[in-house]
């Protein structure tokens, strides 16, 4: 990344993960403010003290979760220009045929209605404050 988003604020959900981390320290080596988020601040203290980071914690697949973060970023920071969603996963080992529904509802909310929560309250923040941001989406090869 060569780019430099100095003034920038970069959200990045499942920031305690090994992509989120990345992503992370990418941002915060070309000079964003980068938030980020997970389900607990214990998972994210590391990260948050090497890149400098801002920690919110919100649960991705609940939307009043995700609102009530949006907002405390709005009032720190005034805006989001960048979501990069990194939250995704696969439930792998037991055949399909010998699991149960639970391991399609887990899936199916751990990388669709993750996205969908996501990315939707993030965008209605764009549209609203009139940000031309971007949001990234990165998922599981197996999610898709």
């Amino acid at each position: 990344m060569t780019a430099n988003f100095s003034g920038k604020v970069v959200m990045v959900t499942g920031a305690g993960g090994n992509i989120g981390q990345a992503v992370a320290r990418r941002f915060a080596a070309a000079s964003a403010t980068v938030v980020l988020v997970g389900r607990s601040k214990n998972e994210l203290s590391a990260i948050a003290d090497e890149v400098k980071g801002v920690v919110g914690v919100a649960d991705v697949t609940d939307p009043a979760s995700l609102d009530a973060l949006v907002k405390q970023v709005e009032g720190s920071h005034g805006k989001i220009d960048i979501l990069a969603h990194t939250v995704g996963g696969y439930n792998a080992g037991t055949p399909v045929h010998e699991s149960g529904i639970d391991v399609w509802e887990k899936m199916m909310t751990l990388n669709a209605r993750s996205v969908y929560v996501s990315c939707g309250r993030v965008a209605k923040h764009m549209v609203e404050h009139e940000v031309k941001g971007r949001i990234i989406a990165i998922l599981a090869k197996n999610a898709y």
